[in-house]
């Protein structure tokens, strides 16, 4: 963990939003430790929520701006932007919550179909792609995803989820296998029991909080570089029986 408030000073990073409250807790973290943090997202609704509930930290630099995040050329844009105006990139840290799609592949429209790859693997692809990158040229920096398992559970079943799980792991291999002896770290964080709802975490609970999840970042980034068999990690404060069936096909 940090040891005080400027420790991240000059530090940059990237923080995506994803459909829960989790992004909300890493950017608050970050900022509390002086970062600068540039966060993209697809729509003002999501912008606006995330400068209300940052109203009440005044350290760090919060930079807030919309762009299209499945859009590879802007992602690039967006790497060079921010080391043109900030410096070089430290972290790039992206949550993903996978859609309650029912249909089958027969019936989902083609706009349902394209709109979920370019959420969950092209998002994924893309700013894997940019991080590393970036990244390259220092030979230091970390990226991390961020998989809701909760939102698994909810459809533990379906086809297509169950093809981007896999997509994203497949991916994950790749990129961490491309960056182990390079002074990159590459994580794909599982995460469940998510309370989105509750800011703080309190001592003795089991629900992961946003504030329990920015520490972790946190505790990753300012952690030793050791040597590691894969990029997957687990912050799960119950059960998940089924999360191995997507680790068998590997």
């Amino acid at each position: 963990m940090a040891k005080n408030s400027k420790q991240l000073q000059d530090t940059v990073a990237i923080i995506g939003i994803g459909a829960t409250r989790i992004s909300y807790g890493i950017v608050a973290r970050l900022l509390q430790q002086d970062a600068i943090v540039v966060v993209p997202a697809q729509s003002s609704h999501h912008l606006r929520h995330l400068r209300q509930n940052m109203d009440d930290y005044h350290t760090g630099r919060l930079v807030t701006m919309l762009t299209d995040l499945p859009d590879h050329d802007k992602a690039a844009d967006l790497a060079e932007m921010v080391l043109d105006e900030y410096g070089p990139l430290d972290m790039v840290v992206f949550p993903f919550d996978y859609p309650s799609i029912s249909d089958s592949f027969s019936n989902i429209s083609i706009e349902k179909w394209e709109r979920t790859l370019q959420e969950n693997l092209t998002v994924y692809l893309n700013y894997s792609r940019v991080a590393i990158g970036a990244m390259k040229k220092r030979g230091k920096g970390m990226f991390v995803a961020i998989i809701d398992t909760d939102s698994l559970a909810r459809q533990p079943n379906n086809t297509l989820t169950g093809m981007l799980v896999d997509g994203q792991i497949k991916m994950a291999l790749s990129f961490f296998e491309e960056v182990k002896n390079t002074g990159i770290k590459f994580y794909h964080l599982f995460i469940n029991n998510l309370d989105a709802h509750t800011w703080h975490h309190e001592p003795g609970s089991k629900a992961i909080t946003p504030e329990l999840v920015g520490q972790y970042v946190l505790h990753l980034y300012n952690g030793d570089v050791r040597q590691r068999n894969s990029p997957f990690l687990f912050l799960m404060n119950k059960p998940y029986p089924d999360i191995h069936q997507y680790f068998t096909k590997i």
